[in-house]
């Protein structure tokens, strides 16, 4: 008898860093912050600037992106656009619910400013057959989990297939965790 595995989901982490995009980001998101222009989504408190349209930022981050997931799955002749891109800032007890980011085939998330408490980045199998199983608690074994959680590291890139659903735990510092989030 053989075990095959079917519908895998994959995510890719990596580091990078840019401190002139860095700076710009923090730019921007205090501009922003101080005209109160900002919207609600996923998050429930800190702040999410509305989508940010900024050419130095965007090209940086499709660029990277493109690089990276292209190689990764071994992709050829594919051309990436970068739909859209927004900053979130969560302050202590912030967090983002469960979503997914429809209309796109891959999302990213970058981390500026982390937290040493709290503040993980939760992927949520989109099926519901853990609920109807035993297994999970007889075995570890990962086709049984039914989340992977990500702890954020400053300058952290996450790229993952947009149709997963993901969320953000409550981090428990008063320093703000700040990252930018892309489709």
């Amino acid at each position: 008898m053989a075990r095959i595995e079917i519908f895998t989901d994959s995510i890719i982490v990596d580091s990078f860093f840019n401190k002139k995009i860095d700076n710009k980001i923090i730019k921007i998101l205090d501009d922003e912050e101080k005209k109160e222009n900002g919207r609600q989504l996923s998050n429930r408190g800190g702040f999410q600037t509305k989508n940010i349209l900024d050419k130095e930022i965007a090209e940086t981050f499709l660029n990277h992106s493109a690089k990276l997931i292209s190689q990764d799955y071994d992709l050829k002749n594919i051309i990436f656009c970068l739909d859209n891109l927004w900053i979130n800032k969560n302050y202590q007890g912030s967090f983002n619910m469960p979503h997914t980011h429809p209309d796109c085939s891959f999302s990213g998330v970058y981390y500026i400013e982390v937290s040493e408490e709290g503040g993980e980045l939760i992927f949520i199998r989109n099926d519901k057959s853990h609920g109807y199983n035993i297994q999970s608690i007889i075995s570890n074994h990962s086709s049984f989990h039914d989340n992977y959680a990500i702890k954020p590291l400053k300058n952290q890139i996450v790229l993952f297939p947009s149709n997963l659903t993901h969320m953000v735990m409550p981090h428990y510092e008063e320093k703000p965790r700040i990252s930018v989030s892309f489709n």
